[in-house]
């Protein structure tokens, strides 16, 4: 009897870790969604939203980053991929700031202006996937 209710706690634990995993995975879609728009297709908000949570999440990876130079434990190769996230976080900060004004403002950003942004974050992403 009491082998057996150490067994059912146990899958009863796996249950409860399942649920929590799921409630989990659902809090993430539905905070990050699963952005069906094409981007020429979005609002300049859609768009402004898009970069800050793109600047947000690199600027969260480059912290980690360094965190872990300081510790000594990046290799070359990501102490480079460092530097180029750092690089490109500096340039794309006041051009992300002063699009999202520009749309808070009620204006719409020009193409050049989303293009400049575009630019940086192909940039790191091709850079990255090397």
């Amino acid at each position: 009897m009491g082998e057996r209710c150490i067994k059912d706690a146990g899958g009863r634990r796996v249950i409860a870790v399942g649920v929590i995993l799921l409630f989990g995975m659902i809090a993430g879609c539905a905070l990050f969604g699963t952005n069906t728009k094409d981007f020429v297709d979005m609002t300049p908000k859609e768009k402004s939203t898009y970069f800050m949570r793109w600047y947000s999440l690199q600027y969260d990876d480059a912290v980690q980053m360094g965190e872990l130079a300081k510790a000594g434990s990046l290799t070359e190769a990501q102490k480079s991929v460092y530097r180029l996230k750092k690089e490109v976080l500096t340039k794309a900060k006041p051009l992300i700031a002063g699009y999202d004004l520009l749309v808070v403002s009620g204006i719409t950003p020009g193409a050049d202006q989303e293009k400049e942004i575009l630019a940086l974050i192909n940039h790191l992403a091709t850079a990255v996937g090397k």
